[in-house]
């Protein structure tokens, strides 16, 4: 029988040639895109990298408000959703991945014609942008103000390319968040340097131990924890992270999003689904989460399918 430790810890490479451990399981797309410099250093084919610290877990407040807030309030929309609790059943939208840039907004402006009555809220699960400069940032948040649904981001290793992890912070807020609504709760969590580090761990495990019996418990973070097969790159690289959070959600969490590889594909560990999505840059893809008393299940689209309406030239009009 093959053992949970080797179920857990596949790595698709071969480690007998030339190229440095971490380059092999993190590649070089990560050179630029660590989250925090800290005190602490971790040491990999005896070269130095930065881990992450988490500043911002010290103030105590995990809430966070819609990136959309103002825009919704001027519409006379629900933007709160402690305020305004969710129902028992409901939908909820999921994209990952949209790398947008100044020169292409990957069809995002599409977003606000496939929302639906039933959906609640937005998670935009990271890579937002191409690179986290300003330019693409004020983009991103003004293409945010035409959704008609709170919309909450997680950020990605793209966001925080060349040290950009405080401008993100400054521009996006909290990288790392809690909401409660209704009868569910769901975790933001800040995997965009390709772990979370014992810092964010020790707080979702205290975290976890106040969610209600019974809720449903949805978390969503960048980086994907499994591979399909060989071809697929995984960029989660610290395993001890992975199985600790294994741990934590075992018997508690009801699903894990991710993405982060651009490819949708599933894998359940200890009874909990990891659900990893298509990316939304090259055919516009989402996925609508609906939820009832009875669980949740997972239907897939393309915005390319619908057609632009208004939205598209209202965008264009006020730039």
């Amino acid at each position: 029988m093959r053992s949970k430790r080797r179920k857990y810890a596949r790595i698709p490479f071969i480690l007998t040639n030339k190229i440095p451990l971490l380059k092999q399981i993190t590649g070089i797309r990560f050179k630029f895109g660590f989250s925090r410099l800290s005190e602490k250093q971790t040491i990999f084919d005896g070269r130095f990298f930065w881990l992450s610290h988490f500043v911002e877990l010290e103030d105590g407040d995990f809430s966070r408000q819609p990136m959309n807030v103002l825009s919704l309030l001027q519409k006379n929309l629900p933007s709160d959703l402690v305020q305004n609790p969710l129902p028992d059943t409901y939908s909820f939208l999921i994209l990952t991945d949209p790398h947008i840039t100044q020169e292409d907004t990957r069809l995002f402006e599409r977003l606000p014609n496939i929302c639906i009555q039933s959906d609640a809220f937005l998670i935009i699960n990271g890579d937002a942008t191409r690179s986290g400069s300003p330019e693409q940032l004020d983009l991103l948040t003004d293409l945010i103000q035409y959704i008609p649904l709170p919309v909450y981001p997680v950020v990605g290793n793209h966001d925080i390319y060349f040290h950009r992890w405080s401008l993100w912070q400054k521009v996006m807020g909290k990288s790392i968040y809690r909401i409660d609504s209704g009868t569910t709760t769901f975790f933001v969590l800040d995997s965009a340097n390709g772990l979370f580090g014992s810092t964010q761990l020790d707080w979702l495990e205290e975290q976890l131990k106040t969610v209600k019996t019974g809720s449903h418990l949805f978390i969503f973070s960048h980086c994907n924890f499994f591979i399909p097969r060989h071809m697929i790159f995984q960029q989660f690289y610290d395993f001890k992270d992975r199985s600790r959070f294994i741990k934590l959600c075992k018997g508690k969490v009801e699903a894990v999003f991710t993405g982060h590889s651009h490819k949708q594909y599933s894998h359940i560990a200890e009874g909990v689904p990891y659900i990893n999505l298509e990316d939304f840059r090259d055919k516009g893809t989402y996925c609508r989460v609906h939820v009832s008393p009875k669980g949740f299940h997972c239907t897939y689209g393309s915005v390319a399918d619908v057609p632009e309406y208004a939205i598209y030239s209202e965008f264009n009009k006020n730039k």
